[in-house]
């Protein structure tokens, strides 16, 4: 480790009290499917591929016949356990609308449907599932065209759920105008149709989507009728309590503190797992290690990996580890027109790439559990990884001959905004990144913000301009890089990247039925966001998150971790 990591490190007290987090992609969030292909249409020419996902329903078998029993000898009914959760999260949430904040998947996916269901699978990877879609198929085998088949549903205040309801929302996060922080989960979709009350019709830009399914399990699904009723703002009622078709309903939601979540008695969804979930954001990672500890919540998400092991030793707690499917990174701009700042210069991108000593940031931020990132925005977990690239050198002297190069001397100001409490290892990265610049020549005008703030201005509606650098936690979801790319491609209103060559691969991967034709397309991505190639970010380490449970409570085999926190609760068995 570099003695300035191990200096910038120890110092106590910077940057204390400060609020924010990491963005579980949330910033864009989005869920994953690693190398599985099982939602993609088949490589064969126009054959008719057809994916079926949903768990066959079983009605109960008839039981053998038996004489009758005296009345004293009849079994007692089989009651369900009725089950409660308390649950602490290290985000916040300002609205239960999903249009207006960059939530995770744990705090809308328990609320909201989507018409796919992602599954984890041990190891990475998912599989995609029935949601409220039952079945969905590509006549055309190429995926320019998708009909999606719908389950017989209805929303939290009784009223039925009919593609009707998913033409209209996928046209509502289409639009810019709308503001929506979902759009680029639809960014794909030309134009939905009606078909019928319980089939809609998806016809893709382009050649099409091949991944669309995949797609459609972020696409959280929001109530016509409610949008439509000029009587109410749908987004403020929404916002405090919205209809949905989710598992849960939620009540008593107090802004960025808690809310309770209950199953809802209109749901589709089989009645396995927790009756009710208290659901609580606390942002310190101290606050949310010492409130496991005392048994004041049940389960907590982004458990510190240093302490991981001392955690783990205390009785009845069962941390986990999620694969990393994305890199935590220094992200910058390339737009001078839009956001005047040194980092417009490939030049200076590069040297701060070069400026950063990422071994020693691993061993600093995260105890050396991670491991430094590859020069790519994605990790061996998902499709698109390229297995040949290596991490950047750490080359100070390189650094500073490039800014030497680019006109800046000593002394040169970067502005750079983070988050550091709600994510462990931000705050050392920070610290030592910060550090690291300051030797090669750049001094950081420091602004650690608030979380909505962030998200404001990663989602375009704060338009004060972007920072030289901005930390980043990109996630896809998807676990295919498609999505987690969506972020530097120029057709997204908000991204603020604009690499030609970067575009027409992005186009390629977008409609490339072929797994192997994918790939390529992804790779050509990879390329152009290259230190050498003046890429727009300073990618720092694997984005290793982990979890803990306490096993009196939760069957922690129920439970797969993800990367970014999808925590259905009906579906983790209770002890």
């Amino acid at each position: 480790m570099s003695k300035i990591i191990k200096h910038v490190v120890s110092r106590r007290g910077f940057l204390r009290g400060t609020a924010v987090g990491s963005l579980g992609l949330a910033a864009a969030a989005v869920i994953g499917c690693g190398e599985d292909e099982a939602a993609a249409p088949a490589s064969s020419g126009g054959a008719k591929a057809t994916v079926t996902p949903a768990k066959p329903v079983t009605p109960p078998s008839k039981p053998e016949e038996k004489k009758a029993a005296p009345a004293a000898a009849a079994p007692k009914p089989a009651v369900r356990k009725v089950a409660h959760l308390r649950y602490a999260y290290h985000g916040s949430l300002p609205t239960l609308s999903p249009n207006t904040t960059a939530a995770s998947a744990a705090d809308f996916h328990n609320i909201y449907d989507c018409l796919t269901r992602q599954r984890p699978i041990k190891g990475g990877g998912n599989t995609v599932e029935a949601g409220l879609a039952t079945s969905w198929e590509t006549p055309d085998g190429k995926g320019k065209k998708w009909v999606f088949r719908l389950r017989p549903a209805e929303w939290s205040d009784g009223k039925k759920f009919t593609a009707a309801d998913v033409k209209f929302v996928h046209d509502y996060y289409g639009n810019p105008e709308n503001k929506s922080r979902l759009i680029s989960r639809v960014g794909t979709v030309e134009e939905t149709k009606v078909i019928d009350e319980n089939t809609v019709e998806i016809t893709c830009k382009g050649a099409g989507d091949p991944i669309l399914p995949k797609r459609e399990g972020i696409v959280l699904q929001l109530p016509k009728h409610i949008y439509e009723d000029s009587s109410i703002n749908a987004e403020e009622f929404m916002g405090k309590t919205p209809v949905a078709t989710g598992a849960y309903v939620p009540s008593n939601y107090k802004q960025k503190d808690s809310m309770d979540l209950t199953m809802s008695p209109n749901t589709w969804h089989d009645n396995n797992g927790f009756e009710t979930v208290k659901f609580n954001w606390i942002s310190e990672a101290s606050t949310r290690v010492a409130a496991l500890e005392t048994g004041d919540v049940d389960m907590i998400t982004s458990l510190p990996l240093n302490e991981y092991s001392r955690v783990g030793s205390l009785p009845n707690m069962v941390p986990l580890q999620a694969p990393a499917n994305t890199n935590q990174a220094w992200d910058m701009a390339n737009m001078p027109d839009k956001d005047p700042s040194i980092t417009n210069d490939p030049r200076v991108r590069q040297a701060i790439n070069y400026a950063l000593d990422r071994e020693g940031i691993v061993k600093a931020a995260y105890d050396g559990v991670s491991r430094p990132a590859k020069d790519q925005l994605i990790t061996p977990n998902v499709f698109g990884h390229q297995k040949d690239f290596t991490a950047p050198a750490y080359d100070p002297d390189k650094a500073r001959a490039l800014l030497k190069d680019a006109g800046l001397g000593g002394g040169t100001s970067m502005r750079v905004d983070a988050q550091v409490i709600t994510f462990p290892p931000a705050k050392p990265i920070l610290e030592a990144s910060i550090g690291l610049w300051e030797a090669v020549g750049i001094k950081s005008d420091v602004r650690t913000i608030e979380i909505n703030v962030w998200r404001d201005r990663l989602y375009g509606r704060e338009t004060t301009g972007r920072p030289g650098a901005f930390f980043m936690g990109w996630s896809s979801f998807l676990y295919e890089a498609a999505l987690a790319w969506q972020w530097h491609a120029s057709t997204n209103p908000y991204a603020l990247w604009n690499n030609p060559k970067f575009d027409a691969a992005r186009d390629e991967a977008n409609e490339a039925v072929d797994p192997k034709a994918r790939m390529a397309a992804y790779r050509k991505m990879a390329i152009e966001e290259q230190v050498e190639n003046g890429g727009p970010s300073a990618f720092i380490a694997e984005n290793t998150s982990a979890y803990c449970l306490n096993k009196t409570v939760i069957d922690p085999d129920s439970y797969i971790p993800w990367s970014v926190p999808e925590i259905i609760f009906n579906d983790i068995k209770p002890a």
